[in-house]
């Protein structure tokens, strides 16, 4: 079976042929924990038995990963089953369907009023609570599910099949777990510092604009007085830098970690280079300007 395991993945990388990742999936819903753990290395590295399918150590690889990441703490509950079987019996008692996450809950919010009005209102309650945070862990587990099959295309799109099958595998299961814990980051809003001791692991603050132009956290009490004190074009350099920086602050995390600094406390910091490249004009005459701004704040009382 292994024979045809570069032709899947080049036929995914050529023609976009999924079968490939439908192998891996197959896999993934067996049971093939106990016959394949001892050929996953923690790095990766497997050692292929002859004869063997390289998707099978890849979906292992994948299923160890996730049933770690599903022990973590966001991904626990305390939803209880038996609660989902004790309020569908009591629906069904006044005559409607039961509560089922399978068409989320339908029959709860197709029925609101009158499942309130004839429910003891504690109970209701209670109820409701419990779909709400059915239906959070529900997404969760969608976009982990999401995250899981991005991570996975990227690995097969930019492995390279002219290795070993050996490497393949090593590689694609590097590459997933990198991928995997990316795109957790970017969700939690995590940034990744490198520093003379290594790599530390931060939650921007977003910042105001203007803190972040007058590096300052008192500027926001001061700021009618401050605009006062600047020239015409000196309001207008703030503002448009105000315009820049509220925009980014839209795009995201990986956006800011890439064009402003952010130290090891999360707080977001400007990049006179970047923002230069942003207004059009040179990096020392922008910083020049700034200065000139900064002063005129400082000198109208700004702490």
């Amino acid at each position: 079976m292994s024979c045809d395991f570069k032709t899947l993945v080049a036929a995914y990388q050529e023609h976009g042929d999924e079968t490939v990742i439908e192998r891996i999936y197959d896999y993934l819903d067996s049971d093939l924990h106990i016959e394949t753990k001892r050929h996953v290395a923690a790095d990766g590295t497997v050692t292929l038995l002859d004869e063997s399918d390289p998707a099978k150590y890849i979906a292992y690889s994948i299923g160890a990963m996730m049933h770690r990441i599903l022990k973590s703490g966001r991904y626990q509950h305390n939803l209880d089953e038996e609660d989902l079987y004790w309020y569908s019996k009591h629906l069904r008692e006044f005559g409607y369907p039961p509560l089922t996450p399978d068409d989320n809950f339908a029959v709860l919010f197709d029925h609101y009023d009158e499942i309130r009005q004839i429910m003891d209102n504690k109970a209701f309650l209670e109820m409701l609570y419990f779909v709400e945070q059915y239906q959070h862990y529900m997404r969760d587990l969608s976009a982990l599910s999401a995250m899981k099959r991005s991570a996975l295309e990227r690995a097969l799109s930019s492995v390279d099949v002219s290795r070993s099958e050996r490497e393949m595998v090593a590689y694609i299961n590097r590459v997933f777990r990198t991928e995997i814990r990316r795109q957790q980051m970017e969700r939690d809003g995590v940034v990744r510092l490198r520093t003379e001791n290594g790599s530390v692991y931060v939650s921007p603050r977003y910042a105001d604009p203007w803190r972040m132009i007058f590096e300052s956290e008192a500027v926001g009490t001061e700021r009618e007085r401050i605009r006062e004190s600047l020239t015409a074009s000196q309001a207008d350099l703030v503002d448009r830098i105000d315009s820049i920086i509220s925009e980014d602050l839209r795009k995201g995390v990986r956006y800011l970690a890439k064009n402003y600094r952010v130290d090891e406390y999360g707080v977001v910091s400007m990049k006179n280079r970047y923002i230069a490249e942003r207004l059009g004009m040179e990096e020392s005459n922008l910083r020049k300007r700034l200065k000139a701004i900064r002063r005129k704040a400082n000198f109208n009382g700004k702490s």
